[in-house]
């Protein structure tokens, strides 16, 4: 055995680096077939979790959204309504003011009916007191309110 001993050393260490290496190409390619076996679970779970916070996010928008949405048509609902109101409050105070004016107008009228009425009564007094039934005598009590007697012709008028 003496005899081969530094033969087989030297075969030794020229296939104990190749062994070395092919036992680690072995370890290696059963790691990695491990590795390639679990990566489709993994890769669905991963999906699984990027779906889901991508849900979340996307529901957080559509609640920030919608409640933006709701803002936005009370704040509209709001201003029309305010412009309702505006618009009503203008109606009411045209209306008023255009009462007032009537109120005004009809108060001038009355007072000119007022005027004109006792301008009537004056004329009406003067032409009594320039017409000749001015002079005839009425008679006192209780028929005084009946028109004195016309005089004949060729009587004169008392």
């Amino acid at each position: 055995m003496t005899t081969y001993r530094p033969l087989l050393l030297r075969v030794k260490a020229a296939y104990d680096p190749v062994l070395r290496d092919a036992a680690a190409s072995t370890y290696d390619n059963v790691h990695l077939r491990g590795e390639l076996a679990r990566a489709p679970a993994e890769l669905a779970v991963a999906v699984e979790e990027a779906h889901n916070a991508a849900e979340a996010v996307a529901a957080g928008m559509l609640r920030e959204l919608e409640e933006k949405l709701a803002s936005a048509e009370a704040e509209a609902e709001e201003v029309g309504s305010r412009a309702l109101d505006t618009r009503a409050e203008r109606e009411a105070r045209d209306a008023e003011d255009q009462l007032s004016r009537f109120q005004r107008s009809s108060a001038s009228a009355r007072r000119e009916v007022e005027q004109l009425t006792a301008a009537n009564r004056r004329a009406q007094a003067e032409l009594l007191a320039a017409s000749s039934w001015a002079r005839l005598r009425r008679p006192v009590g209780a028929g005084a309110a009946a028109p004195a007697p016309v005089p004949a012709a060729g009587e004169p008028g008392v």
